[in-house]
């Protein structure tokens, strides 16, 4: 098993999202790490989440605001 990781700052956010998305639906087990979750970024990796939640180990957020936060606790419920 290989071990991947990705810097992603310097792209459109466009091409992270689809990026994120296909890695998560290839992948067997996911660890995300953000400096800032936006509640744009949490959504966008929620279906590929609930679809597969045994996949994600962790999901590290440096900071958000506190609608970043709401949405990570209704992914989390």
């Amino acid at each position: 098993m290989s071990l991947q990781a990705t810097v992603l700052f310097a792209q459109p956010a466009q091409a992270v999202v689809s990026l994120l998305q296909e890695s998560y639906r290839r992948c067997r087990a996911a660890w995300v790490v953000t400096g800032f979750a936006t509640v744009e970024g949490i959504e966008a990796l929620r279906d590929e989440i609930r679809a597969a939640p045994d996949r994600l180990q962790s999901f590290v957020v440096g900071s958000s605001t506190y609608k970043g936060f709401e949405a990570l606790d209704r992914l989390l419920a």
